[in-house]
């Protein structure tokens, strides 16, 4: 494999965690600081991050452990998961159609250094959790229809 550099640059924040997600037919970027703050930035079709142009930019209403982007096939919405082990929160966030974070959930576990991940089938919200101490592990699902 071949590796090739195809772009740096500096942002004048550092961003904790990160992550790629996709919307009608446009790649994007989303930087979370340590402080909740978050910025988009549009992704070119050469893989380029257009680091000039700032899509939306916000807060996030915790500290970033884990985040990941998920689809619902069946509406197309697109979500965002955000995991903070030491203040056991979860927080899940709709992707707008104009490109801002909406708090769609927000839920406290009872285990401490939970780890986890929401998914979608049929049209269902799922959550899994595990509890790092204790490696106990459950499922939760949520009727995003009720929105």
């Amino acid at each position: 494999m071949d590796i090739i550099h195809v772009q740096n640059g500096i942002f004048d924040k550092y961003f904790s965690a990160t992550e790629f997600f996709h919307i009608n037919g446009k790649s994007y970027f989303i930087g979370i600081s340590e402080d909740g703050s978050y910025r988009i930035y549009p992704i070119d079709k050469t893989g380029v991050i257009l680091a000039k142009k700032i899509i939306s930019e916000g807060k996030v209403e915790t500290n970033i452990y884990d985040l990941n982007v998920i689809k619902d096939t069946y509406n197309g919405y697109i979500y965002l998961y955000i995991i903070n082990s030491e203040q056991t929160l979860i927080s899940l966030y709709t992707i707008t159609d104009n490109l801002t974070l909406e708090l769609s959930y927000s839920l406290r576990s009872n285990v401490p250094k939970v780890a986890g991940m929401f998914y979608i089938v049929n049209n269902n919200l799922f959550q899994y959790r595990q509890s790092s101490t204790t490696k106990a592990w459950e499922i939760h699902q949520f009727n995003i229809n009720s929105q």
